[in-house]
């Protein structure tokens, strides 16, 4: 997957790596690249929801516009082990 991609699909699946932007104070809203505006929509849902899990991410996004997004990087095979999803994000 392009690099946006697998950050979108690492938050989805692991959304307390929202911490990493916080701790870092990351503007994500300032970067411009392909899928800037999802990525951001995404975070800003994290950052708003504060979601323990994907479940719970998932959940919030029913009957959204964007659901069927959500589940695709939900389902992801993204290849990393487990306890590097920090490190990779």
């Amino acid at each position: 997957p392009t690099l946006p991609r697998l950050a979108m699909a690492l938050l989805v699946q692991h959304p307390k790596l929202v911490a990493i932007v916080e701790e870092k104070d990351i503007r994500f809203e300032r970067l411009k690249f392909e899928g800037s505006e999802k990525f951001n929509d995404i975070l800003q849902t994290i950052l708003r929801e504060r979601p323990q899990n994907s479940g719970v991410l998932l959940e919030c996004y029913r009957d959204h516009p964007d659901e069927h997004i959500i589940r695709r990087l939900e389902a992801m095979n993204l290849e990393i082990p487990e306890g590097g999803e920090a490190a990779e994000f």
